[in-house]
């Protein structure tokens, strides 16, 4: 069952918003506003499932995901992405062939990623 969520994204006020609706749902959230911080989060808690953003500088959500998928092979993974120097759907498709368990487009309402956490639950 999917309890504890970190979400990383390097919008604050998304991760604030979206860490705060998603307790709100009843899940423990840790957040991280990069992925050496989620990396060490990752490594110190126990995480159910991975919410990230693709398109952060230096680390970005794709080497995030690979890192994951090595070190963390239980832990479930939903790439996000409003897009960047490519389309979002270009990047989300990419997330997938890295073996992210699902994508979601931004802008998204906190429903559908809820309805998203609950089908891979």
């Amino acid at each position: 069952m999917i309890r504890r969520i970190l979400l990383v994204d390097d919008d604050h006020q998304f991760l604030e918003t979206m860490s705060e609706l998603l307790r709100l749902r009843q899940y423990d959230v840790e957040s991280a506003s990069d992925c050496l911080l989620a990396i060490e989060l990752l490594r110190s808690r126990k995480i159910d499932l991975l919410v990230t953003d693709i398109v952060m500088p230096n680390y970005d959500g794709l080497e995030l995901i690979i890192t994951v998928r090595e070190q963390f092979p239980k832990v479930k993974i939903i790439a996000i992405s409003g897009g960047g120097k490519i389309d979002k759907k270009t990047y989300l498709m990419m997330a997938k062939g890295l073996r992210a368990d699902a994508v979601l487009e931004k802008p998204f309402l906190c429903s559908e990623l809820d309805d998203l956490i609950k089908s891979l639950d």
